[in-house]
């Protein structure tokens, strides 16, 4: 069973990666027959339950080669004409996963240090907090 803070962690993190993932179906190149919608909401549902996944499995296993490992399978299954194709869904895959994982730390590395921050500014005499 999960407990608490490890479900706030995966529900953050699908969070921040179905953000990602929506932002990217909003700008990329619409499929044949796919709407912006549909593909910032496809986007935003597939990043999530993989930022979901990679969350719980990064506990076990990792970061960025948990993110890869995901990013790998996601482009594993993506339809292909040759094994060529396969391998370079494959390889992209890692490679968007990583670069999301990179990403999404450094969004949460600034956030902490942002908030770290502010707490050591002290407060002015009068004033309170």
């Amino acid at each position: 069973m999960l407990g608490l803070p490890l479900l706030a962690r995966v529900g953050a993190t699908a969070a921040t990666d179905a953000t990602v993932g929506g932002l990217y179906g909003a700008i990329r190149k619409n499929d044949p027959g796919e709407t912006t919608m549909g593909a910032i909401g496809t986007d935003a549902l597939m990043s999530g339950a993989f930022g979901a996944g990679g969350a719980a499995m990064g506990e076990r296993l990792g970061g960025l080669g948990t993110s890869q490992a995901l990013g790998g399978a996601a482009g594993a299954v993506e339809p292909a004409n040759s094994l060529g194709e396969r391998a370079g869904n494959v390889r992209m895959g890692m490679a968007t996963f990583g670069l999301d994982h990179g990403v999404t730390s450094g969004v949460g590395a600034l956030r902490n240090r942002l908030v770290k921050a502010a707490k050591a500014v002290p407060v002015a005499p009068g004033i309170s907090e």
